[in-house]
């Protein structure tokens, strides 16, 4: 079930403040974890975190999971990782390097690079990508940081985790 859900069910339902920390605590250790190794997810919300409720320990356990939109934000990560593709489908979603060049522009401004609008889940998203409306896809004016964009979204859904609704 996702976080989301998990939420909802204890609306109702006293859900403790141990509880609560517990999972809290999970959240930030995998963020913690993604930005050691230089990864943004870009894309975090109640969604996007899972939770095991039937483990050994009898404490609710968290995964992160989808990291479709996720970049790396270190020089030499991204020049490991990158893979040149012709998918128009990703370039309609969010802006990639298409060829060795263009890598090499966009790694001499890391940790920021430029990014569209974003229309994923709006309830955790950071104010930076925010689109206006569905039909604004365009490219921002300025460049992002994608740990932000993490960190902005991660104190909304341990608000949410925290009050039970978005601030």
């Amino acid at each position: 079930m996702t976080l989301d859900t998990y939420l909802q069910l204890h609306l109702r339902r006293h859900l403790s403040p141990q509880k609560r920390m517990h999972l809290i605590i999970q959240m930030i250790q995998y963020i913690q974890e993604s930005h050691q190794w230089s990864i943004a997810h870009r894309d975090l919300s109640t969604l996007n975190y899972m939770i095991d409720l039937e483990n050994k320990d009898d404490e609710p356990r968290l995964y992160l999971i989808d990291f479709g939109k996720a970049v790396f934000y270190d020089l030499q990560a991204s020049m490991e990782w990158w893979v040149a593709t012709e998918d128009d489908r990703l370039r309609e979603l969010d802006l990639r390097p298409q060829t060795k060049e263009e890598l090499d522009e966009w790694c001499e401004k890391l940790p920021e690079f430029p990014a569209r609008l974003n229309h994923g889940y709006l309830r955790s998203r950071s104010i930076q990508t925010l689109p206006c409306s569905n039909k604004h896809t365009d490219l921002l004016p300025y460049l992002i940081n994608p740990a932000a964009e993490d960190i902005y979204s991660l104190r909304i859904i341990i608000w949410e985790t925290i009050q039970g609704i978005v601030p």
